[in-house]
């Protein structure tokens, strides 16, 4: 049996209008950090471009904190590459990402 009081909480359109733009958040932010690293898609970013703190005065590359194999590790494939990059060719550079509504300016 469901608890009524907790229940009364669900509203599946409120739900499924912040999990979509959530992930339409999430996606300009991967989109940035892509940007950043100086590739045209976040699957390009390899293992080596990601460093992780350890204290204060410590850092790991990303691909040795996981334990992959070396830092091109899981990267597609170069057919898939290429292909990514005709896809994103199209898209506007420097800057794509709209900023927010809610970011500060």
């Amino acid at each position: 049996m469901q608890n009524r009081w907790l229940t009364r909480g669900l509203d599946p359109d409120l739900t499924s209008a912040r999990a979509a733009n959530y992930l339409r958040s999430w996606r300009r932010e991967m989109l940035k950090l892509a940007e950043a690293g100086g590739v045209v898609h976040p699957a390009l970013i390899t293992g080596d471009m990601v460093e992780i703190l350890l204290g204060h005065r410590a850092s790991t590359p990303l691909w040795l904190q996981v334990g992959y194999d070396s830092p091109d590790w899981g990267l597609p494939s170069t057919a898939q590459v290429e292909q990514l990059r005709s896809i994103m060719a199209a898209a506007p550079q420097g800057g794509s990402a709209e900023p927010s509504a809610t970011a500060r300016r």
